[in-house]
């Protein structure tokens, strides 16, 4: 993506809807879900990889929640969610 498609895409409805979970992940907790979503899933893809994708998230979530409780970090569901289709988009490339 070229800098003026980049440019175009920050005055578009596209951008209104991506800002707040931009926001949202610019918060500690948000960028902690990401880096531990980008930690974890290319992991449990691997090791999990005849199990179902739900059971592969649930064990991606419980990971992450863990992690976060172990480092005192309050984290949403809805964060680690958003966090853990950020990464399966990334490495599904």
């Amino acid at each position: 993506m070229g800098f003026w498609e980049k440019f175009k895409l920050i005055g578009s409805k596209v951008f209104e809807f991506l800002l707040p979970l931009i926001q949202k992940f610019l918060q500690e907790g948000g960028l902690f879900a990401l880096q531990m979503a980008f930690k974890y899933v290319p992991m449990i893809a691997e090791t999990m990889g005849d199990k179902s994708g739900d059971e592969k998230r649930a064990e991606v979530v419980r990971l992450i929640l863990e992690e976060a409780k172990a480092k005192g970090i309050s984290i949403s569901t809805s964060m680690i969610n958003a966090a853990i289709e950020a990464a399966v988009a990334k490495f599904q490339k």
